[in-house]
């Protein structure tokens, strides 16, 4: 049984803690933050403490905050045995802590208090200073359901990278098809089964194989139209370089 204290009350802390509640190979001992009022949407059950506070004993302590923040929690943790975390795709280990024993805890996924996430095969990236530490983590992340894999700061950079390009630039794209919509009156619900079959594809294609439209076919009297709907000089921008990206990718085929 692995011992866990998770400090943070942001979208991340809220799914790790609902994860860890779910499993019988974890214990959540104890939640910590800046206030207790942000604890309000998790489980009364945990007890809880403020950052800075004496914190129970544990195998591990998941540090789940903004990038920003992490280092500064770090510095104000003292922990008599375990294993010090963080969850952050993109910060370097050795530029967080000077304590020993810490790691990463990264899981590779989009969190949002409103939506329920299931664990099982996220990919979760580990890192840890020693063998030992990292078969806890690895355990840790099996239990709950995820897909561990042995990460190091620039693969797991990459995959931060990544991910950013498949889901928060997707995302907000997403939202100015959606002002392109309402702005002409249309539902924006109009676009929701071509969202669901873009991702839907893309279990039996690569997204290079299954690219379609006006940049892929080369159609530029399309493309020109388009960009005259345009009312706003950055969305005519974000059409053109992402239009110039689709044909570059295709200009040999």
């Amino acid at each position: 049984m692995i011992e866990v204290v998770l400090i943070g009350n942001g979208n991340v802390a809220f799914h790790l803690h609902n994860a860890i509640l779910a499993t019988p190979n974890a214990t959540l001992k104890q939640l910590a933050g800046r206030t207790l009022t942000a604890f309000n949407s998790f489980s009364n059950t945990v007890p809880r403490t403020l950052i800075g506070e004496q914190l129970e004993r544990a195998d591990v302590y998941i540090v789940a905050v903004s990038d920003d923040a992490v280092k500064d929690v770090f510095a104000k943790i003292n922990v008599e045995r375990g294993i010090l975390v963080h969850t952050s795709g993109a910060l370097n280990l050795r530029d967080t802590s000077e304590f020993e024993k810490t790691g990463v805890f990264y899981p590779l996924q989009t969190f949002s208090k409103s939506r329920n996430v299931a664990f099982k095969d996220i990919p979760l990236l580990l890192e840890a200073n020693t063998t030992d530490d990292f078969k806890v983590l690895e355990t840790l992340a099996l239990s709950l359901g995820t897909r561990p894999i042995n990460a190091n700061p620039k693969t797991r950079l990459a995959a931060h990278l990544a991910a950013v390009f498949a889901n928060n630039f997707t995302n907000h794209l997403i939202h100015l098809a959606q002002e392109i919509c309402e702005s002409n009156n249309l539902e924006k619900d109009i676009l929701n089964a071509v969202i669901r079959e873009t991702f839907s594809k893309l279990q039996f294609l690569t997204a290079k194989d299954a690219q379609t439209g006006p940049a892929r076919r080369g159609d530029y009297a399309t493309q020109k139209l388009h960009k005259q709907e345009l009312n706003r000089e950055e969305l005519r921008d974000i059409y053109s370089l992402i239009s110039k990206s689709i044909e570059k990718t295709y200009e040999k085929l």
